[in-house]
């Protein structure tokens, strides 16, 4: 978890929460996109399970994978950030690999709505 560099909070983060083979935490974009989130400083990782289920933002939101977000923050690489979940290396990232970071918490999050059962 990192503060922003400059001009990362200029732009908007959307995507739906979900982890990689490697059990970090991303944000789908749609294919191909996935990349790794910089959390805002203060947010802590939830566990489910033995695995990374999500985060609780410094306001007490919760994200949980599967769950769509939406919030300030912008784009940068993670040659000069880190992730919450450690060395990016071990998350399938390189340094110069896009990152998208959040500057506040979300403005939304939601679940998508289940199928219809018949």
């Amino acid at each position: 978890m990192s503060a922003p560099v400059d001009g990362a909070d200029q732009a908007q983060v959307l995507g739906i929460l979900t982890r990689n083979d490697q059990g970090c935490l991303v944000l789908d974009q749609g294919p191909p996109d996935h990349v790794p989130v910089v959390w805002p400083e203060g947010t802590v990782p939830l566990l489910g399970d033995d695995t990374l289920d999500g985060v609780r933002l410094p306001s007490g939101t919760e994200v949980r994978v599967g769950q769509s977000l939406q919030g300030g923050g912008g784009y940068s690489t993670l040659k000069d950030v880190t992730l919450g979940s450690g060395d990016p290396a071990k998350c399938g990232f390189g340094e110069g690999s896009g990152a998208a970071m959040l500057s506040s918490d979300p403005v939304s999050v939601s679940t998508p709505s289940a199928s219809p059962t018949s």
